[in-house]
């Protein structure tokens, strides 16, 4: 399990590359993210249109750079989900529910 510091360095070390991000073996998620989230995919762009000019190429990936280490990937979980209250089922429904069901010669053997 990589810790966000070494998901943020390969993030930049896909960034620096013309690989796909499809072609990488781990943090891919973290990856595709941050690409869509910072639009990494434009500044990509820029970059490889600065070509042999090194002075643009090292803003760009400084700007990069400073992009990917300011990121934090969204969380999986919905506030909907977070927020929402497990309501117990008191003893008597429980109850009922396992008479139910025991009760039924279709469900026991």
């Amino acid at each position: 399990m990589l810790n966000i510091n070494q998901k943020r360095q390969l993030t930049f070390e896909w960034f620096k590359s013309t690989d796909r991000i499809k072609d990488l073996d781990v943090a891919r998620r973290f990856v595709r993210l941050a690409a869509t989230d910072l639009d990494l995919r434009a500044l990509r762009k820029l970059r490889r249109q600065a070509g042999c000019d090194e002075e643009k190429v090292r803003e760009v990936d400084c700007d990069a750079l400073a992009l990917i280490n300011s990121y934090r990937p969204p969380r999986r979980f919905s506030e909907k989900q977070k927020n929402r209250k497990i309501e117990k089922m008191d003893r008597v429904a429980v109850r009922a529910l396992f008479v139910a069901f025991f009760d039924d010669p279709e469900m026991t053997p």
